[in-house]
């Protein structure tokens, strides 16, 4: 039921030699050598194990998505978190902590527990103890109130202290299906929640197509389905059922995901159709690298995972400046020669300053993500970048936003940009 994360473990103590204290100081108050109360955070949320929210950000803009309400074989995350552990800086924090659970009937065990010794840099930034618990409730765990409390021990003074998380372990609904208008703003704003309810909902909306105009693949949606049911995949078994009724465009989109998953086996399919949805998504596999299919993959990829990792390609296909200029003057003078590699390169550079600069207005995640890679950027690539977003904005029809809504002016770069802390 609950683990600690070995190999994301060993992942964090590696960043900590590396960077792991430049992490503490970004998200660090006004140090100070005066002593301070010692405290401890437990969130529980369905974000991405490899923690790019909590790294990849500028200073004072860390968010955490909480989960409050889980269902059975949900994998979900709690993220041990403490604060002035040390007396001063530099000092190091012997201690132990565990993961204690709390049933529904009251009864409490210790469900793991990790001794840490450490060099703690910065006493009142958030220390991110160096272990994760992936945690999910099984069919023999009864439904109701949990209360997931993590406790730190100071092994040198014996002091303790405590934080407590409720989780509802809930019977799974099938939400009502989305309606076609919120499809978008749905996918757009998933990685701010990591809702199964939403996601369920935005498959089965009537209005949902897996097919873009005249290519059997939207390769947006396929990437984001396909990534965030892998996350989700407690939920394929209410889709298999699902599909024994289902026709049409409905049935199509189910083949096209549990292809995509490997996961035709569950459905209860004609040889036939698992026949077309094999073919399918071997033509997905052999265009998914293919320039505008890539972009759209990578933004399903981020929408669906909170990733950076999507985001830093992005970025990096707005260094095509050469090919994207010529590009530009190509579609104003055809006489101006371009070769089909400067084209797709071109195509890129467009599309990828097009499409960042209109959803980091609508993505938090990806505004934060933006705008600590621009941080990291030299002065000439900070002018580039701001004019591949620019050439993108001008050359592109705003109606073809993956967020399907009329673009918000807003400065797109802003390296102090502040949010919203967790409460």
């Amino acid at each position: 039921m609950i683990k600690i994360s070995k190999k994301l473990a060993f992942a964090l103590l590696a960043f900590t030699a590396a960077g792991f204290a430049r992490a503490q100081e970004a998200h660090s108050a006004q140090s100070s050598e005066e002593s301070a109360q010692t405290k401890v955070f437990a969130p529980a949320t369905l974000a991405d194990k490899n923690m790019d929210f909590f790294f990849r950000v500028p200073p004072n803009t860390l968010m955490i998505p909480n989960v409050r309400r889980v269902y059975r074989d949900e994998k979900f995350l709690l993220i041990p978190l403490g604060i002035n552990l040390v007396k001063k800086n530099g000092d190091t924090f012997k201690g132990m902590f565990r993961i204690l659970l709390k049933d529904p009937s009251g009864r409490t065990k210790v469900m793991a527990e990790k001794e840490i010794d450490d060099v703690v840099s910065v006493k009142d930034a958030l220390y991110m103890f160096p272990a994760t618990a992936e945690i999910f409730f099984e069919e023999t765990d009864g439904l109701g109130d949990y209360e997931i409390t993590l406790e730190l021990e100071n092994l040198d003074t014996g002091e303790k202290t405590s934080a407590a998380t409720p989780v509802t372990l809930a019977e799974w609904a099938k939400p009502s299906p989305a309606d076609a208008g919120d499809i978008n703003r749905k996918i757009v704003s998933f990685n701010g929640s990591y809702s199964p309810e939403d996601l369920y909902a935005i498959f089965t909306s009537p209005g949902l197509s897996m097919k873009q105009a005249n290519i059997p693949v939207n390769y947006s949606l396929y990437s984001f389905f396909k990534n965030a049911f892998a996350k989700h995949d407690f939920l394929l078994k209410f889709l298999a059922e699902d599909f024994k009724t289902q026709t049409g465009e409905q049935r199509y989109n189910t083949l096209m995901l549990f292809g995509a998953l490997d996961k035709l086996g569950m459905l209860d399919a004609s040889q036939s159709e698992i026949e077309t949805a094999k073919e399918m998504t071997k033509f997905a596999k052999e265009f998914e690298n293919y320039a505008a299919c890539s972009l759209d993959s990578l933004w399903g990829d981020f929408f669906a995972t909170g990733r950076y990792e999507p985001v830093e390609k992005l970025i990096e296909a707005t260094k095509y400046k050469s090919e994207g200029k010529k590009l530009l003057a190509r579609m104003k003078d055809e006489s101006v020669e371009i070769t089909e590699e400067e084209l797709q390169k071109g195509i890129l550079y467009m599309a990828a300053g097009w499409s960042i600069d209109a959803n980091m207005p609508r993505n938090p995640l990806l505004n934060r993500y933006v705008n600590y890679a621009f941080m990291h950027m030299n002065e000439q690539e900070k002018q580039d970048f701001v004019e591949a977003l620019k050439d993108g904005r001008k050359r592109m029809d705003s109606s073809q936003n993956p967020a399907d809504a009329k673009r918000e002016e807003s400065a797109p770069i802003d390296p102090e940009l502040q949010t919203e802390q967790p409460q």
